[in-house]
Formats: C-alpha cells, sequence, structure tokens
C-alpha cells in the first residue's frame, strides 16, 4: 500500500473524484460503463468469470455494510522506529519498486526486541469499541515477512521474539470475547522468503512505471523456479490461519492487479480462496488476488459512489499505515470521511497501529474516541445505512433506512443545498444537529434545504428527512 494522505479537508464531490485517481483496486465486468482511468486501478474480468465466481454469503455481504467503520491495525517490526511497516525495510522484492531507509539487518533484527510488554488484547478491542468501530482487521503477515502468530512454517516469527506468546491468537480471542467481527490482512507479497519469485528475473526486468515489470525481449511472463515452494507454504499459513484461530470474517489479501503487476497464478488464488471458503463459510475476501473479490479497496481516498458492489476505503490515521508520532488526522476529518464513504454506500477502515511496547499512543485514542463520541450520538445516521437516494455532492451526500433519509451538509452552499425531485414527498424535516430547524421547499423539480447560519454545525449538519412511501 502506499503512503498518499487523504485530503479530507476538501469537499465531498471532490473527494469521490480523487478516488478515481487513487491507489486501489476496483473489480469491473467487461460491460461496465464506467471509464477505465487509470486503467491499472482496474481490474476487468469477463462475464462469465464474474459468474463463476463463488463469494460471500448475503447475510454475510449485509453485516458488513451496516457495520460501515473499522480498524486496520497495522502492527510489526517497523514500531520500533515509528516507520511504515515493510515499506521502511530498505529491500522491497522485485517487481515491488522503491526502497525503504532502514537496512534489511537492522529492520528484521527488531525481531529480537519485540517484548510488547503493554499489550492487552481485551483493552485493543474495547479501545476500538469506544472509538466506535465495528470491526478489526489485524496484520497477520505484511510483506516484510514476519509472521505475528504461531506458525509451523517459518522461524521469523512474534514466538520466537521475546515476546514468545502468539499475539494473533490472544487478539481474535479478544475480539469474539468483545463480540467483535475479526479479520486478517495476509500479503502474498514476502521480501523475507527466500523462494518468493513472482517474476523470473531471467524473462523479466524493472520498469519505472505500473506493472512495474517488462519482458525482456519477447519472452513470456513466468514465475522463478523457485516460486512454486514459496507458494505451498503461501497455502500452508493460511490454512493455518483459517483453522487454528476461530471464526475469521474478513480475509485481506494484499497483491493488487496494478495492471498486471500480479496475477492470480502467481498465488494459485482460485485454490486457496476456494480451500479458504470451505474451512470459512461466512468469510468475506477482498479483490486483491486478482479475482473479483467481494469488495473493492480504493486507498488512502474516498472511493465512488457504488451500491451494486460493497467497497471499502482503507485510510491511514496519520502519515503511515502503522504508529508513528507524525500529526493525525482531525476530528472533522475523519467525521468526513465517514460521511463520504456511507453517502457513497462504501465502508471506512481507519488504519493506526500500536508502539513497540504494545501500547496505542494516547492522542490516538483521543482522536479516535472522539470520533467514537460523534458516532454515540449520530451513529444512527451512519452504521444500518444505505448510501443515497442523491448522490454525493460538494455540499455533502445523503444515506438511508427505508423511507428515512440523512442529509449530511459537510459544506454548505452560499444560502441552501438543492436535490432534484425524485418524485416522491417530503413529509416531515428535522435538525438533528442544534435545537434549530430544517426550511424545506419544492419547486416541483428541486427541494431546496435551509439551515440559518446560526444553526449549522462546523463538522456536519444532518438533516432528517421523511418521505412519503414510494408510488
Amino acid at each position: 500500500m502506499t503512503t498518499i494522505r487523504t485530503r479530507a479537508a476538501m469537499g465531498l464531490a471532490a473527494l469521490f473524484a480523487l478516488g478515481l485517481e487513487s491507489s486501489g483496486q476496483w473489480a469491473v465486468m467487461e460491460r461496465d460503463s464506467r471509464a477505465r482511468e487509470p486503467a491499472h486501478l482496474y481490474q476487468e474480468f469477463s462475464g462469465a468469470e464474474w459468474e463463476a465466481y463463488e463469494g460471500a454469503p448475503p447475510e454475510s455481504i449485509r453485516k458488513f455494510r451496516e457495520a460501515r467503520y473499522g480498524l486496520f491495525i497495522h502492527y510489526g517490526l517497523s514500531s520500533f522506529r515509528g516507520a511504515d511497516l515493510s515499506w521502511s525495510r530498505e529491500s522491497h522484492a522485485f517487481p515491488d519498486p522503491g526502497k525503504g531507509t532502514i537496512p534489511d539487518a537492522e529492520y528484521d533484527g527488531f525481531a529480537e526486541r519485540f517484548r510488547m510488554e503493554r499489550f492487552d488484547a481485551s483493552e485493543w478491542v474495547r479501545m476500538a469499541r469506544r472509538a466506535g468501530m465495528q470491526y478489526i482487521v489485524a496484520i497477520a503477515k505484511h510483506h516484510d515477512g514476519f509472521h505475528m502468530w504461531d506458525t509451523l512454517h517459518s522461524d521469523f516469527k512474534i514466538t520466537n521474539s521475546p515476546f514468545r506468546r502468539d499475539y494473533l491468537k490472544e487478539l481474535s480471542e479478544a475480539c469474539r470475547k468483545e463480540g467483535m467481527p475479526f479479520g486478517m490482512y495476509y500479503s502474498q507479497r514476502d521480501w523475507h522468503h527466500p523462494d518468493y519469485q513472482p517474476l523470473d528475473p531471467a524473462v523479466t526486468e524493472a520498469s519505472s512505471t505500473p506493472p512495474y515489470w517488462k519482458p525482456i525481449g519477447h519472452a513470456a511472463r513466468r514465475a522463478g523456479p523457485r516460486h512454486a515452494a514459496y507458494v505451498r507454504y503461501m497455502h500452508n499459513t493460511v490454512r493455518e490461519l483459517m483453522t487454528g484461530y476461530g471464526k475469521i470474517d474478513f480475509l485481506w489479501w494484499d497483491a493488487l492487479w496494478w495492471g498486471g503487476m500480479y496475477h492470480a497464478d502467481m498465488w494459485d488464488s482460485a485454490a486457496i480462496e476456494r480451500e479458504v471458503r470451505r474451512l470459512q463459510p461466512q468469510i468475506l475476501i477482498n479483490n486483491r488476488a486478482s479475482l473479483p473479490g467481494d469488495f473493492d479497496t480504493p486507498e488512502q481516498r474516498l472511493g465512488m459512489f457504488q451500491d451494486h458492489r460493497p467497497w471499502e476505503s482503507c485510510i491511514s490515521l496519520g502519515p503511515h499505515w502503522a504508529w508513528s508520532p507524525g500529526e493525525v488526522k482531525s476530528k472533522r476529518e475523519i467525521v468526513r470521511l465517514l460521511v463520504g464513504t456511507a453517502s457513497g454506500d462504501g465502508n471506512l477502515l481507519i488504519s493506526t497501529g500500536a508502539r513497540a511496547d504494545g501500547s496505542f499512543d494516547p492522542s490516538h485514542v483521543r482522536r479516535l474516541e472522539s470520533v467514537g463520541g460523534w458516532l454515540k450520538e449520530y451513529g444512527h445516521t451512519i452504521y444500518g445505512t444505505r448510501g443515497g437516494p442523491w448522490r454525493p455532492g460538494a455540499w455533502g451526500g445523503t444515506t438511508h433506512v427505508g423511507d428515512t433519509v440523512y442529509v449530511h451538509v459537510t459544506d454548505w452552499p452560499d444560502e441552501a443545498v438543492i436535490l432534484p425531485d425524485q418524485g416522491r414527498a417530503i413529509r416531515e424535516a428535522r435538525l438533528l444537529t442544534s435545537e434549530g430547524t430544517a426550511s424545506v421547499s419544492g419547486s416541483g423539480t428541486a427541494w431546496r434545504i435551509e439551515v440559518a447560519e446560526a444553526d449549522r454545525n462546523a463538522i456536519d449538519t444532518i438533516v432528517e428527512l421523511n418521505l412519503a412511501q414510494g408510488q
């Protein structure tokens, strides 16, 4: 994943437009009429491929959409330097581009110092609850190849660190005890494993633009001679995670299509996903294994409005995915991101991590819990809603449950919000965010919503509309 900061101070329409240009991944059918710009963020599937893909059950999809807001825990070796997880390691295995700032030996050596003396899995989950999060996704293995569980297939693991315990087991059990849905992030990429060769360097070389590799001459793409052993190892470790840690609600892959940078055959994705769904029938799987997946994954930006298929924007709390001492997003920014994702019919997955001792930065906790306070009062306009019926605009967006619509105004026009008449009368309008009133008038083609300037909320003015039943 990249480390581009989102510009949440912009209007929601601008944020959605940025979503079309950001990193991340969208899976689309060949007959989907949306523009493919930039093309490397869209992986296209034929109608036959789309129909053949066996996804999650509808009940799992429904619960995921209702949750709307989750915590992405990026925690691992980089916490010793307050740096980004994996990307700060100097060597990035081909075809991943770039170099990090921490020499490999130093970065990998952090495993010998990992004590996590203040780690308390139950408190992590309670903190997420206070912050209003409805699910947790935790890193099991990132690109650096360090295993945050007691795998039988590698010595590069947390139980060989001074911590000795199985971090992932403790966290999954704490989530289960608190009734918190739990998911695992597993990167197919591995910059530490000696057999990792998704591309054979004998027939491919690096390129400066997506997909960051190109063939040498007219050679056909193929994996390196040792990569089959890596795939066996990978499948074995994924089976461990799906069989030894109770119910797993989400599996978060991370080898994006990126215009052909990674392909499904590099991981034998179809076979391992069939196995995952056999072992965890209720699980949702994202779209980063070069298969359609159950949901799309825009990154560091809001996604586009999409109500035919789930999506989830993963966005960092601070400048990096993992903990760092830098500036974090304000309450206003996070609420606006929540409004943007919900009104676009998507989910928001906010990422941060603990410090090396296993404790969360108190300033990060306070910020997240301040959003939790907002959600205690207004969460019913986010949780359990669907995006629309009006598309997001420069002013904000709408969510709805049945005949009740919540108009979220994050950026007021000069006087009023103008919404196209959709053929249903507005029976009642109520201002939720102050003691004032909301005025609604219509001309037959549009509705005009007005709130006195003194009654507008600096973060999000919410007007509840009760619509007449559809005709």
